[in-house]
């Protein structure tokens, strides 16, 4: 039996090899020490309530374990397909060893172990996708809420995006203050208490879990609240400075202490188990899991990038180096070609980057890296040009710069990342564009077709 299960793991581990490989790769970048080092913490705290007899206990036939490696295995082999996402072949990864771990415990220590699956999720380096993808939405909400708030105290506040305009000043909303680094932190917190006091997981474990969250980001609010309150309201900024990052530790120990009271004081629940079937089921898993590995897919080798476009139309153009970060996380992806420049249009001056590329994972959002940059975004709109033509308008440090951005293949043009990652073509350009000043829609048109039609008479030329 035990022989079994080893060879069954085995082969699990086969099978999700490009997982594993990434999960090296990744927490051993300097980038993501933080994650590593968060991530051995939490498998040590999982093994250290493992009990010995869950491991030399006999192998069962449950519905649920089974259901789910089995249907882990396949999402694993779509994504491989399809997607070639590598953060969800991690979880996949998680999840299927959940499964397995699942044959040989009780279903009520099972059930528990989701608390455990949980922690071991929560500390994967997934937090940049996150802050792309949600970052921006979650400054704008805090922006309107807190106008919102100020309005009860008659105080007059207009939000843009994620900027708050009040008669005595402008307060910008920016990336820390969007409350997903401390939601992270709470799931991380929440997964690990539930863990260590054996919390029964079922829909009250999962209603508490959702209470913490919105005590999280009330209290983020709340925080956001009283720093604007005091900047600007009350023009003592310095107060506000001093007291920015107390508040929010504050919010958050008193959101965790609620957790807390709210996992450790619950009445136990008394239920009872229906007995498992005893037969070995390792011999058609391990069957299974050799059908995946031979089904698994390589990723399609992407075809040569082909050069940046000659900008004829525009004037005072020169060729920029890529930066370290750019470097290496295109040299990372392979058949990647971007080229950096300098133009000017109209009387402004600007930087244009193209990256050709076959695989989606070179390209993304523009503005996350403005952000990161230490740009201010301050209004965030979609131009619509016509049907399956379409571009992203961003207004920077209050009005001081305009980006915009678009994402091209040889058949559309979209301003939406989820669209270029899903489509058909293989081969996509991401066009990003940063000039001095506002940028009005006349403008941005004009620019647009230029450059637009340059890069499409490219692409057409290749297929």
């Amino acid at each position: 039996m035990v022989a079994g299960r080893f060879a069954l793991a085995a082969l699990v581990a086969v099978l999700f090899a490009p997982a594993l490989g990434w999960l090296a790769r990744t927490f051993s970048d300097v980038y993501f020490r933080a994650n590593a080092g968060l991530f051995v913490a939490a498998l040590v705290l999982v093994l250290a309530r493992v009990r010995r007899e869950d491991l030399t206990a006999p192998v069962t036939a449950r519905r649920g374990p089974i259901a789910l490696f089995v249907l882990a295995q396949l999402l694993f082999l779509a994504n491989e397909r399809f997607l070639g996402i590598n953060t969800f072949a991690a979880i996949l990864l998680m999840v299927e060893v959940y499964a397995l771990v699942g044959l040989s415990v009780s279903a009520e220590t099972w059930r528990r172990g989701f608390a455990a699956l949980l922690l071991l999720i929560a500390v994967l380096p997934f937090g940049d996708h996150v802050d792309a993808h949600l970052g921006f939405r979650a400054r704008k909400l805090t922006a309107h809420v807190v106008e919102r708030m100020l309005g009860v105290w008659n105080v007059a506040a207009i939000p843009s995006e994620t900027v708050l305009f009040l008669e005595s000043g402008v307060v910008y909303v920016e990336a820390p203050c969007s409350g997903l680094r401390s939601l992270w932190s709470g799931m991380i917190f929440w997964s690990a208490l539930s863990w260590i006091l054996r919390a029964r997981i079922d829909l009250g474990w999962l209603l508490r879990g959702i209470g913490f969250a919105v005590a999280l980001l009330v209290a983020n609010i709340a925080r956001v609240f009283m720093i604007v309150t005091l900047a600007v309201v009350l023009q003592v900024p310095r107060a506000a400075e001093l007291v920015h990052q107390p508040i929010g530790v504050i919010g958050f120990i008193l959101a965790s202490v609620l957790a807390y009271l709210s996992l450790r004081y619950r009445k136990p629940v008394q239920t009872t188990e229906k007995e498992a079937r005893k037969s070995n089921p390792i011999p058609l898993l391990a069957a299974a899991t050799v059908l995946s590995i031979v089904l698994l897919p390589s990723r399609p080798a992407p075809v040569p990038a082909i050069g940046a476009p000659a900008l004829t139309h525009l004037t005072g153009g020169d060729a920029l180096p890529l930066t370290d970060a750019e470097t290496k996380l295109f040299a990372s992806v392979g058949q990647t070609r971007a080229d950096k420049q300098t133009f000017e249009f109209a009387g402004h001056p600007g930087t244009l980057i193209t990256v050709y590329s076959t695989s989606w994972h070179a390209h993304h959002a523009p503005e996350i890296c403005l952000a990161a940059s230490g740009r201010k975004v301050d209004t965030l709109e979609t131009l619509v040009l016509a049907p399956g033509l379409e571009l992203r308008i961003a207004s920077l440090d209050s009005g001081a710069r305009t980006a915009l951005y678009w994402f091209q293949s040889a058949s559309r043009t979209t301003a939406d990342v989820l669209t270029r990652m899903l489509a058909d073509e293989r081969e996509w350009v991401l066009v990003s564009i940063v000039v001095d000043g506002r940028f009005d829609a006349e403008n941005a048109r004009a620019l647009f077709d230029r450059i637009h039609g340059e890069v499409d008479q490219r692409l057409k030329e290749r297929t």
